[in-house]
Order: structure tokens, then C-alpha cells, then sequence
């Protein structure tokens, strides 16, 4: 019961995105030649020229999608929901000028995969690949998720998901630069996930493991989990972390977000309504982005996760 609960809650949040502002998007370049540290397999490997492009979705729940590129080729990892968002991923990818090969998706959460459809049509000969587990949870779900946001958003989102494939190996290849996939070890933010380490970079594609500076998503309740998930994170020596949601982050990103954990999950439990905790969280985080990440997951969290 609990886990249906969280899944409507889920995509009545997504439903909210309707009336919001589609238009004034961000579009950020950043080099992701990161210096120093040598943890774990984001510390190995030789000096490479990849970069990292990021559109971030003009709404309350700022959904990151990174572009990693190379002299001659481009990997994206996750999409965008509505089309109009993922049409601007497709105008980012082709600023670029690179050939998009491959895209990744870190985990099966809708607003990170319903506009995939816009970026497949632009794009036919790409690879649209994940991990075994995350497309066992994608295939799974998607098909009713595509139909409950089709009645919210009539000709906002596309007519169809993508089919993603497994992806074999454990690894993408960027001309000839490779990027390690990462299997998050515990059910967390999502049910299962996934990340990309730029090899030689210091750098994480993190997916939703990562927030920065972005309220996080409670829906789960697998709050302790989450915390496992980030202290796994942090023991492989990343220096810079290109998250699901908010701004591109340094490796203090993980310790604020295992903070605001430690400090939400009393404030939640605490609290007599959503409302109610809300308003502490704000009051706790008040610079943090994306409101509607903190509304519905807090609400989600009453209804799925509070003991009665």
C-alpha cells in the first residue's frame, strides 16, 4: 500500500509542473577537469578533454540533464518531462555540434525520463541504455506513469516512452574516454540507481544520489538508506558532482545533503502537518531551491511513511 501511495504522489507532484514557465531555461557549460584527490575510480585514469553541459528545468523541481562531451562525441545522462523541456536538451545537444552516441538514465523516476521521446525522435541512432536493475524498476512502471501524466498534460508530454536496453559492460565510451557506471548500492532517493564516474576527472554524474543546494525528495522513505548511499559516494574521492537536482557541486555537496537528512527526518516526524513541516524545513534551509521537491515529497512522506 505504501509503495502505491508513493507513486501517486510522485506523479500528482509531476502533474504540478502545469502553468509553470517552460521558456526560461538554464544552460550551463562547465569544464569537468577537476584537480587533486585520487579516491576511488573517479581519481583513475589519464587527462582527457570532456566536458560537462547542463539544462536545468525553469520549475520548482530544477531537473538536471548533463551532456558529457568529447572532441567528436556526446553521452546524455537523463532526460527531461515535459517536451518542451527535452526539446531544449535537444537544442543543447546540438549547439554542441558533437554526435550524440549514447543516452543514460540514472533511475526510473518520471520527471527524468517522460520527454525522452522528443530527444529519441532528434536523435534515432543513439543508444538509449541503463543498468539491468534500473530498467527492471523503469519497465515496470513506465507504462502507467506515461498514462496518468498523458491526462494531466494533453499534448505536454509525448505520446510514448522510450524503450531502454540493458546496458552491457560497465561502461560508455566518450571518444575513447570512459565513464564508469556506478550501481548505487541501497534503495534510496529511488528504488535503484545508477551514476557515471568521468574517468580522470574526479567527476560523478550522480543522478538523484546527489542534491546540491535542492531540497531533497523524501517520497521514499528510505531516508537511511539515502544516507548509505551518499557515504558510498563519498569513500570513492569524487571532487566534483554533477547532481540530479540544483547546481553543479563540490564533494561538500554530500555532506550537506547527509546533514539535511539527519536534520529533516526529526522535523518531519515532529510535525502535526505537512505544513507544519514545511515551514521548519524552510525555516532550517531557506536559501535551498525547489519548492515543489519540498511540498510534494513532504506530503508524499505524511502519507506513506509516518507511523500512525
Amino acid at each position: 500500500m505504501k509503495k502505491s501511495l508513493v507513486l501517486a504522489l510522485e506523479l500528482g507532484a509531476a502533474l504540478a509542473l502545469v502553468g509553470c514557465d517552460t521558456t526560461a531555461a538554464t544552460a550551463t557549460s562547465s569544464s569537468s577537469s577537476g584537480e587533486g584527490g585520487a579516491g576511488g575510480s573517479g581519481g583513475s585514469g589519464g587527462a582527457s578533454s570532456l566536458d560537462v553541459q547542463s539544462y536545468t528545468s525553469p520549475d520548482g523541481f530544477v531537473v538536471n540533464s548533463h551532456l558529457i562531451v568529447g572532441e567528436t562525441e556526446a553521452v546524455l545522462a537523463d532526460g527531461q518531462f515535459l517536451s518542451g523541456d527535452a526539446q531544449k536538451v535537444v537544442d543543447l545537444i546540438k549547439a554542441s555540434g558533437k554526435k550524440l552516441t549514447t543516452v543514460f538514465l540514472t533511475h526510473a523516476h518520471p520527471d527524468h525520463y517522460i520527454g525522452m521521446e522528443v530527444i529519441r525522435a532528434a536523435f534515432p541512432g543513439a543508444k538509449f541504455v541503463t543498468t539491468a536493475k534500473v530498467l527492471a524498476d523503469y519497465d515496470a512502471k513506465k507504462d502507467a506513469t506515461l498514462a496518468y501524466v498523458k491526462m494531466g498534460f494533453p499534448g505536454m508530454v509525448p505520446d510514448k516512452v522510450v524503450a531502454f536496453t540493458a546496458l552491457a559492460g560497465n561502461s560508455i565510451v566518450v571518444d575513447g574516454h570512459a565513464l564508469e557506471v556506478i550501481d548505487i548500492p541501497n534503495a534510496g532517493e529511488s528504488e535503484v540507481a545508477a551514476g557515471l564516474a568521468i574517468q580522470g576527472k574526479n567527476a560523478f554524474v550522480s543522478g538523484d544520489v546527489v542534491y546540491s543546494k535542492a531540497y531533497l525528495w523524501t517520497a521514499e522513505c528510505k531516508l537511511d538508506g539515502w544516507a548509505k548511499n551518499l557515504d558510498f559516494i563519498k569513500a570513492r574521492g569524487y571532487v566534483t558532482y554533477y547532481p540530479g537536482h540544483g547546481e553543479v557541486a563540490q564533494a561538500s555537496a554530500i555532506d550537506e545533503d547527509l546533514k539535511y537528512l539527519a536534520d529533516v527526518k526529526p522535523l518531519l516526524d515532529a510535525a502535526a502537518t505537512p505544513a507544519e513541516a514545511v515551514a521548519a524545513i524552510k525555516k532550517a534551509y531557506p536559501s535551498w531551491m525547489g519548492d515543489n521537491l519540498l511540498q510534494f515529497s513532504t506530503g508524499s512522506y505524511f502519507m506513506a511513511c509516518k507511523k500512525p
